[in-house]
């Protein structure tokens, strides 16, 4: 595990790294255009990268982005006793379609044996978080969210499942969303693009910050928004679920 500069979280653990985007195949990758894991996959990681060939099947192991697995890392969260909130795989999806289920039951067994951590899921592909139930009370599902359309067809997902924490990262926002007056998450994150910069509208920061208010539900409002177009105040707000 490594200390992470996240605000919200307190240490990254990449048992698998690499991604190949929301819908995309191991023939056809559809990487995010402002996927900052892609970025150093193919700078400073890639040697790391290209040094494991345990890819998931199908994938290309010459593309240092593909889904790897890193078994040696497994036993990183139990050998920390201190109680700590960890961002499981923020260098790829945990959840993408190619991953075998013998990983997943591998990384997923972790958590089992060390409850007195928080487990910090993110995905862009919810529907393969049914691949695991029960969720465990210290493990936090979350989706990431862009503009509207990922709202309207991920948020429905996760709020079907259950687990103690179900939360939003809107980050990067691209546009405006309305999350609506019907069930809503347990925690919202929100942040803007980096490398490029990308600033969300600040209106569209407030409309988010005054949903969360009126639904009561914290809020996390990251330190990227520290510049905002349109000249509307923002409140920083950095709160957490209890």
């Amino acid at each position: 595990m490594n200390r992470t500069s996240i605000e919200w979280t307190d240490f990254t653990w990449n048992p698998v790294t690499g991604c190949l985007g929301p819908g995309g195949t191991p023939d056809n990758p559809k990487r995010c255009p402002y996927c900052y894991a892609h970025r150093l996959a193919n700078g400073r990681l890639k040697p790391l990268y290209l040094s494991n060939s345990n890819v998931a099947p199908g994938c290309d192991p010459d593309d240092p982005f593909s889904p790897r697995f890193w078994p040696k890392r497994l036993e990183e969260p139990q050998s920390r006793v201190k109680p700590a909130k960890i961002f499981v795989v923020n260098m790829g999806d945990l959840f993408a379609k190619c991953i075998p289920d013998e990983w997943l039951v591998r990384i997923l067994e972790i958590p089992f044996y060390a409850p007195q951590h928080t487990f910090q899921f993110l995905t862009k592909n919810p529907v393969l978080y049914e691949r695991q139930s029960p969720w465990l009370s210290h493990e936090w599902l979350g989706i990431t969210v862009t503009c509207q359309q990922d709202w309207n067809e991920r948020w429905p997902i996760l709020a079907e499942l259950e687990a103690r924490v179900k939360f939003v990262s809107f980050e990067p926002l691209l546009g405006p969303v309305e999350m609506g007056e019907s069930q809503l998450p347990d925690w919202i994150i929100i942040g803007s693009q980096t490398k490029p910069t990308l600033i969300p509208d600040s209106y569209w920061v407030n409309e988010l910050l005054w949903e969360a208010r009126q639904a009561r539900i914290p809020a996390f409002v990251k330190d990227n928004l520290s510049e905002a177009r349109a000249g509307y105040y923002i409140p920083r707000p950095q709160e957490f679920p209890k």
